[in-house]
């Protein structure tokens, strides 16, 4: 049990090296695959659906954002209403980029019931997307390993 609980954990503050990881070691025999997928479903909503709300309800917090002048924001943010369902399904995969663009989700006037909704689509796209990367490569490794070693 112990064990799903720091695959949350790894999933809501890295993302795909654990998932990844974790789905290979199910192929492996040592988790449970559909334990390893619900438990990467839940810390990647923990963590999407925090920096939401840290965007949303983030006026008496500091964040970069308050720094930044409304003038600056007005741009990104109306292209980000305007573009919202695409980049609600691409977000996920803009390593580095993905807690500001929540953030700015969350700053925006997109309604909530709205962003819950998709990114949990999203993120159930993306989890099913990880997992089995990471489940096929280990069946992959398991095949031809024992090749490669040999030479």
């Amino acid at each position: 049990m112990l064990i799903y609980l720091s695959i949350v954990l790894g999933v809501a503050l890295e993302g795909e090296v654990t998932l990844v990881a974790a789905a290979f070691a199910a192929n492996r025999g040592l988790f449970s695959p559909s334990q390893v997928f619900i438990a990467a479903l839940v810390g990647t909503l923990i963590a999407d659906w925090t920096c939401f709300f840290i965007g949303r309800f983030s006026t008496s917090c500091y964040l970069p954002l308050q720094r930044l002048s409304a003038k600056r924001l007005e741009t990104p943010l109306r292209w980000m209403h305007e573009k919202r369902l695409l980049l609600i399904f691409c977000y996920r995969y803009f390593y580095g980029a993905r807690t500001a663009i929540l953030v700015l989700f969350g700053h925006s006037q997109i309604p909530t019931h709205w962003f819950l909704t998709y990114s949990a689509a999203a993120i159930l796209i993306w989890t099913s997307l990880f997992s089995a990367i990471g489940y096929f490569l280990g069946e992959v490794i398991s095949r031809h390993l024992p090749s490669i070693m040999m030479v």
